[in-house]
């Protein structure tokens, strides 16, 4: 069954812009909807392997982490238990190995407290990943979207969402962000949910 909100966003951003109009009619309802609390961990590992890699490479080595550990549930004092040849040996870059287990490690020492997400706001959120090595904005903007399905947020380093909105909306890929930003005015509060159907188009037209 499709989220509630994501149904009212929807009502919403097909009366105030065209183009998500014509997504939303050809796409259907949103399918996003917020995982376990006991997931977070994985998904922002999953984050930080997909830095820089297409979804496919980035599945596959995700993929090789999990079967690694034989769960979807990775546990952070599992990891830090890991020699690090173990990561490389799973196709782990030797940065993204050190970063999931600076991960780990901040999570075990509790200067993030996965838990006490769904209580902080965004920028709480961002700030508190962004300061662990290895996280930058868009990793931290992905998982609030994927993770946490927050409803009102632009990651615009992210290349398939920019490129949809160079071809839909007919932005110069030489534009700064501000043009992204004034197009994605229309769609407050539902930033989050637009993104979702440019990214459906980016997978369909790559």
């Amino acid at each position: 069954m499709q989220n509630k909100e994501w149904q009212i966003g929807e009502d919403f951003l097909k009366e105030t812009d065209p183009i998500l109009k014509n997504l939303i009619n050809k796409y259907g309802a949103c399918t996003l909807k917020p995982i376990d609390s006991n997931l977070y961990f994985a998904m922002l590992i999953k984050g930080i392997i997909s830095q820089q890699l297409s979804p496919d490479v980035a599945n596959t080595l995700f993929t090789n982490v999990k079967n690694h550990y034989k769960t979807s549930h990775l546990n952070p004092k599992e990891v830090l238990a890991t020699p690090i040849d173990v990561f490389i040996s799973l196709g782990i870059s030797l940065p993204k190995a050190e970063y999931i287990l600076e991960l780990a490690t901040n999570i075990e020492n509790k200067t993030i407290e996965l838990d006490k997400f769904s209580e902080l706001k965004d920028s709480e959120i961002i700030n508190k990943l962004i300061s662990v090595k290895g996280f930058g904005r868009w990793t931290a903007e992905m998982f609030l979207i994927l993770a946490l399905n927050r409803p009102n947020l632009l990651p615009l380093d992210d290349f398939g969402l920019k490129k949809a909105m160079q071809i839909l909306y007919k932005i110069d890929p030489k534009a700064k962000k501000s043009a992204y930003n004034e197009i994605a005015k229309l769609w407050e509060p539902w930033r989050s949910l637009a993104c979702w159907y440019l990214w459906q188009f980016y997978a369909e037209n790559k």
